[in-house]
């Protein structure tokens, strides 16, 4: 394959790749086109469709929390394996894994920083840069007024 064939295959992929709308590929697993048919080319797009209109890649939107406690119930009966329990509701096993260890953090089952405490820290850490901010203004203005200007 020549050059200038390689750079046409590219960019009739790419313009391939264009014209594919997100809801034309399957949610749960992408492949790439260059990949078609082997498994190394599998995608994990985990729960949702990540792809904006404008090609931009999103953020997925964050699942209801009365959504996870009921799943996390559901898990933590024990009654399906974790991985039955994930396909049903929707969400990847790693997600599930994930809300089930947040969830006994704040229990306290597990050792970790709960909602509570993150907030707290958040908070003060947004405090402490302020004292520091107005620290530095006053330290600023001790130096200006120290110089023997006087601003009358």
């Amino acid at each position: 394959m020549g050059k200038h064939q390689a750079t046409r295959s590219i960019k009739q992929e790419t313009e391939e790749m264009k014209t594919t709308t997100p809801a034309a590929m399957n949610t749960k697993t992408k492949r790439r086109p260059d990949t078609e048919g082997t498994a190394p080319g599998l995608v994990d797009s985990s729960c949702e469709d990540r792809s904006s209109p404008e090609g931009m890649v999103t953020m997925p939107k964050a699942f209801p929390e009365e959504f996870r406690r009921d799943v996390i119930a559901v898990a933590r009966k024990g009654e399906a394996p974790i991985s039955q329990i994930a396909k049903d509701f929707g969400i990847s096993e790693a997600c599930l894994h994930r809300w089930l260890k947040l969830e006994d953090i704040e229990d306290g089952v597990r050792p970790g920083l709960s909602k509570a405490e993150q907030a707290e820290i958040r908070e003060l850490k947004k405090r402490n840069r302020l004292l520091e901010q107005e620290n530095e203004v006053l330290r600023r203005a001790a130096i200006y007024l120290g110089r023997g200007v006087n601003p009358k």
